[in-house]
């Protein structure tokens, strides 16, 4: 995982979207964000809980009682809701 995460850095870094010696994970998610902005993509993905910096997952198919994940509530990184 942490070769992978080099990798990304150093690819963010050589377009031009990551500066700074030691970026943090929020740098680096808005990186990713701006490079995703750059692409020739007609058509452009990105989920709102990575853009806010919720870490639980949402809305993805599960069962009704064990993880009822449609009704959680948007959150900051801390968990406080938005």
């Amino acid at each position: 995982m942490a070769r992978q995460t080099a990798t990304w850095i150093a690819i963010l870094r050589e377009r031009g979207v990551l500066v700074g010696d030691d970026p943090s994970e929020e740098d680096i998610v808005l990186a990713m964000h701006r490079m995703l902005t750059r692409t020739p993509s007609k058509v452009l993905n990105a989920t709102l809980t990575d853009a806010v910096g919720d870490r639980r997952t949402q809305n993805l198919p599960g069962t009704t009682n064990e993880y009822p994940n449609w009704r959680v509530p948007l959150s900051h990184p801390d968990g406080s809701p938005m």
